[in-house]
């Protein structure tokens, strides 16, 4: 039996990786032209948008809060 060895789409024979654009040339992936984007994924985006900035508005809350009670703490120290 010969058994050929394993051909990798990442590594080559001499063990050299292989960029993404020539792996995916080689595939032939990139000729394809039936690309289809479902209409829910601007709804998807949108919403991830938005949970973003939220979320990032409630750390800068959360920050400033911790910050000033930081600072009365500090306040309340020098006072007594």
């Amino acid at each position: 039996w010969n058994v050929p060895a394993c051909i990798s789409n990442w590594k080559n024979t001499r063990g050299y990786t292989i960029p993404l654009d020539k792996r995916l040339a080689a595939d032939g992936r990139g000729l394809r032209d039936d690309a289809t984007i479902n209409s829910q994924f601007a709804v998807l985006s949108e919403s991830l948008y938005v949970a973003e900035r939220q979320a990032r508005e409630e750390v800068r809350t959360r920050a400033a809060v911790q910050k000033r009670l930081v600072l009365d703490q500090r306040e309340e120290v020098r006072t007594r």
